[in-house]
């Protein structure tokens, strides 16, 4: 019988420090994972349509730059992101969210800051969307890309 007593004492210690422990004027934290990207890459036509690695910052969790030679043309289809190398079916991309030019491309601008959509084949989302540059813009830019926020930053830099 004392044997009860004492493992009823311990589970009755053990709900009061549970109840007093507990308070609603407490904060709760909730943390979510942040998926760590390892890899980014550019194709298009300022890329020959091949796709390109872009450099991933060491002190800044996903986000990758790249500098690039653009010229303008008529298509003006310079670039979109891909999070994986492989068959265009079945990797994501990183799109313009909207575009203003031909159908297909969003202008950017030396200074600008632009939302992207991350689509693909898989997810019955895709969008054959790139990013272009003005007529008369040509020149060198340097693109920063955080895939974990969807935002692009261009730098013209020439």
């Amino acid at each position: 019988m004392k044997i009860y007593r004492k493992y009823i004492n311990v589970f009755l210690f053990g709900i009061m420090t549970i109840l007093t422990g507990c308070s609603n004027e407490k904060d709760v934290l909730i943390v979510e994972p942040v998926e760590r990207i390892k890899a980014l890459y550019m194709t298009g036509a300022s890329t020959g349509w091949s796709s390109k690695a872009l450099t991933k910052d060491p002190d800044v969790a996903n986000v990758f730059t790249y500098e690039i030679a653009m010229k303008w043309s008529d298509e003006n289809k310079q670039f979109k992101f891909t999070r994986e190398e492989g068959d265009w079916d079945k990797i994501r991309y990183l799109v313009p969210t909207v575009v203003d030019y031909n159908g297909y491309t969003k202008i950017i601008e030396d200074g600008g800051e632009y939302d992207m959509f991350m689509c693909s084949q898989t997810a019955s989302n895709l969008r054959d969307n790139f990013w272009g540059i003005k007529k008369g813009a040509d020149g060198t830019y340097q693109l920063t890309v955080n895939p974990s926020t969807l935002k692009l930053k261009v730098k013209k830099i020439n």
